[in-house]
């Protein structure tokens, strides 16, 4: 059967239009990063309702074993510039198609970070099938596209089951498609397990959960930082990422499905769609872009829409009016 992912993207800024939860991945009840040991030494073991996870000292880690990360020096902590610009964010192998809207790669500059909350849901999928939600930061031509991706997903290739898990994903534009720490390259330097079990989930109408994530660009090592909230969950050096080394040339942000069988795909974000309605359909809010120097509120000079196909929607809900910024709502029911 042919295989297809289909994107449904947003690319603006954002506002609390919902009263819900906002999840923070902090470190506490967590003792790793790596849920197998390649052989090294493993301090203890920890079963979790995220899963069972192996201890490994920070600096022996397995993507220390990356070819290209042979004499990196592990970064514990991003730089002074990056620390007090995060806090400065917190305050404010088939086909692939987008639908939606998301940044020009030929816009007027290079994008260095991007921050959203993205509305967390638990879509019924299949074994043969994936369902989440995702900010990104690209480069490059599609055959050599070198991306960093960040987000929400429930996977059955990846968990081993049906619970919605924070992911990451990367590639340096190869067709290899790097997920969690399945390879090496993404350096931990927290506890959470960076596939870690989100629980509760949003309920429509009912209670809403929000999962803030940051990628941000450290101008003084040119290494790209996952952060939530203000805590670290770690990096990917530009050693592995050498095409984002001085940034990307886009931004995406949206829904993702994926199936092999083209005529049944699972639901998208909430697996409803009403328009405007941010307790009934998922969403992205409090999003901004990274320049280097400052966070900013994209207008129309950054943003291009793209429409593809008819089943899954996405709509700009955006409000500019004081501290309101951009939102949009995505997603839609299953097909076949």
């Amino acid at each position: 059967m042919q295989e297809s992912v289909v994107i449904v993207m947003l690319l603006l800024l954002l506002v609390y239009r919902v009263v819900g939860e906002s999840i923070v991945l902090s470190e506490e009840g967590f003792k790793s990063e790596r849920p197998v040991s390649d052989g090294r030494v493993v301090e203890t073991q920890i079963k979790s309702k995220h899963g069972v996870y192996d201890c490994v000292d920070v600096h022996k880690q397995p993507s220390l074993d990356h070819p290209l990360l042979k004499n990196h020096t592990i970064q514990v902590r991003p730089s002074t510039a990056l620390r007090n610009m995060s806090h400065e964010a917190s305050l404010k192998s088939g086909h692939s198609t987008t639908k939606g809207i998301y940044t020009k790669t030929n816009g007027p500059q290079k994008y260095h970070g991007v921050t959203a909350v993205m509305s967390v849901y638990n879509p019924a999928v299949k074994s043969q099938q994936f369902s989440g939600a995702e900010i990104s930061v690209e480069v490059g031509p599609p055959d050599q596209l070198n991306y960093i991706r960040a987000g929400w997903m429930v996977n059955h290739l990846n968990g081993g089951d049906t619970r919605t898990r924070v992911f990451i994903s990367w590639s340096a534009g190869s067709k290899d498609i790097c997920f969690n720490s399945h390879c090496n390259g993404f350096i931990s330097v927290s506890r959470n397990p960076i596939d870690m079990v989100i629980d509760p989930t949003s309920v429509k109408r009912t209670n809403l959960v929000g999962l803030p994530l940051t990628i941000c660009q450290d101008s003084n090592t040119r290494n790209w930082w996952l952060l939530s909230e203000g805590n670290y969950m770690g990096y990917w050096p530009k050693e592995i990422l050498p095409q984002l080394s001085n940034g990307g040339d886009s931004i995406k942000i949206g829904g993702r499905v994926y199936a092999q069988d083209l005529k049944a795909f699972p639901p998208m974000g909430s697996g409803h769609w009403k328009n405007t309605d941010y307790t009934w359909t998922a969403y992205f809010n409090k999003i901004y872009f990274y320049d280097g120097y400052r966070w900013f509120i994209p207008d129309n000079a950054y943003i291009d829409a793209i429409w593809y196909g008819s089943y899954y929607r996405a709509a700009d809900n955006s409000f500019k009016q004081g501290d309101k910024k951009y939102s949009f709502v995505y997603g839609g029911p299953n097909r076949g």
